[in-house]
């Protein structure tokens, strides 16, 4: 082998190895730019499916909603506290109020969560609410008219201290 074809074997060498790092580097950018896509989309759906989570555990079925919330929500501020406020009152008012939101243009998943949630809660509450007066009204029929003047005397004399 001659000088001259070692030089042009050296150049050819050089120029291979010269594109193959500008491959290799174009390769590592190419999937850099691709992995990088993919995190950002990934963590648009992680996102996404965090902010849907977030609906539904605040309005899915397992969502305690307090008394005054739920009476509120059915619009049953005059019958509470009443002997009309009933199992019935409750489910005749939410039928109404699933009925109005069925009228609208949209009809609204949040409002339909609501409107359950407000339902659930208040039907849980009226159903203790006869519960303890049932309870009470056994326990004071099955006191002896004995008992009941003692405890009415306890009461008095209590009452003059």
């Amino acid at each position: 082998m001659t000088w001259e074809s070692l030089k042009r074997l050296a150049v050819i060498a050089q120029k291979t190895a010269k594109v193959s790092l500008n491959a290799a580097r174009s390769a590592v950018a190419e999937t850099y730019k691709q992995n990088k896509i993919r995190a950002e989309a990934q963590e648009a759906r992680e996102k996404e499916e965090a902010a849907q989570k977030s609906f539904l555990d605040k309005m899915g079925p397992s969502r305690e909603m307090s008394l005054t919330e739920a009476i509120e929500v059915l619009g049953i501020e005059d019958q509470f506290k009443t002997d009309e406020f009933t199992v019935e009152l409750i489910e005749e008012r939410h039928e109404k109020m699933i009925e109005i939101n069925k009228k609208g243009k949209i009809v609204s998943p949040y409002l339909v969560a609501k409107i359950n949630n407000a339902k659930d809660s208040a039907i849980v509450a009226a159903l203790m609410e006869a519960e303890k007066n049932n309870a009470s009204e056994a326990g004071a029929q099955s006191q002896k008219p004995e008992e009941k003047e003692a405890i009415n005397e306890e009461n008095k004399t209590s009452e003059k201290k």
